[in-house]
């Protein structure tokens, strides 16, 4: 396990599985580690989930290919509700860390929000149930019209409640027959995604640069989230700038994000779902420094999260 772990440590996104019938990447909150309202970070999960479902031999011939999310924050910013599996990290009532498990939401032509099938999930059930949700579904998805094979589909055509009592009765087996291995994994796991060394310093300067700069300060309320170290925020840089092509970067803004991050950003960069680049730990006594860069290369447009940062596909020869 250690030699695997060094190996997979930094992955973010990889081509495995991305094609076919199987389970796609697992992904993740882009303020994962930073978030203020993070009931725990939900890397350690999704790498987890990952590995498990990598080569996954059961899985390997489903009705139609099957995404999972995972959020770690009370504010959903992985978009859980729009997956095949979505997980929201919870605690009960006695502090214990869990998992709020939605199934069957999906867009495509047939946009469908996901349901809740379990409110609670223990941390130490998550593989066997997952893997029995996706079993549940392998055996009465259908095969007949790709069309109507996603998950979405078999959960609005058999119901929800009749879905729950097949996953459940399959977890019952399933979780019988795990060791305890996948949380010594999520457990190495955990150790791996530790915070940077974060600093204390004043951020007087960022306060005087926002009273001073107008622009600065507009930039500073649309683009700025709340962290959970005092001083620091997250930085959400938009590809969204009036005129040009939503999402797209040249070469040397790449570099100057990579740059950037080097130097004020403990060597973090993010790519969110919807297509922006976040730096997810910048000291507020950096913040008009690294506006400054982004502004000189077109990258400072204050519209994280409004109407005009929207989501645009590449269309041409790609999409029907």
């Amino acid at each position: 396990i250690p030699d695997m772990l060094d190996a997979l440590a930094d992955v973010g996104l990889h081509a495995i599985q991305t094609s076919g019938n199987t389970i796609r990447n697992v992904t993740t909150d882009a303020y994962a580690g930073a978030a203020a309202d993070e009931v725990a970070d939900p890397r350690p999960y999704a790498e987890l989930l990952r590995q498990w479902s990598t080569d996954h031999a059961e899985f390997q011939f489903l009705p139609r290919k099957f995404k999972i999310a995972i959020s770690g924050g009370k504010k959903d910013r992985a978009v859980i509700a729009a997956h095949d599996i979505g997980l929201r990290l919870v605690t009960n009532d006695a502090g214990e860390i869990g998992y709020q498990v939605w199934i069957g939401g999906g867009l495509g032509r047939t946009p469908i929000l996901g349901q809740v099938v379990r409110d609670f999930l223990p941390e130490g059930d998550l593989l066997p149930y997952v893997e029995a949700i996706i079993a549940a579904y392998n055996l009465a998805g259908r095969r007949d019209n790709k069309y109507k094979a996603r998950i979405k589909i078999t959960v609005a055509e058999r119901g929800l409640d009749v879905m729950r009592a097949e996953i459940e009765e399959e977890f019952l087996k399933r979780r019988a027959v795990f060791t305890g291995v996948d949380q010594d994994l999520l457990l190495a796991l955990k150790s791996l995604y530790a915070a940077p060394e974060f600093r204390d310093a004043e951020t007087a300067g960022y306060d005087a640069a926002r009273a001073a700069h107008p622009a600065f300060r507009s930039w500073s309320d649309t683009n700025l989230s709340a962290h959970k170290h005092p001083g620091y925020a997250s930085v959400m840089v938009t590809f969204k700038a009036p005129g040009q092509t939503p999402g797209d970067a040249s070469a040397e803004q790449m570099r100057l994000l990579a740059d950037l991050a080097e130097r004020y950003g403990h060597h973090d960069l993010r790519i969110s779902h919807d297509q922006n680049v976040v730096l997810p730990h910048v000291h507020k006594s950096d913040l008009h420094a690294v506006y400054e860069e982004l502004k000189a290369a077109g990258l400072a447009t204050a519209n994280a999260g409004l109407i005009s940062d929207i989501i645009a596909c590449p269309g041409m020869d790609y999409c029907a």
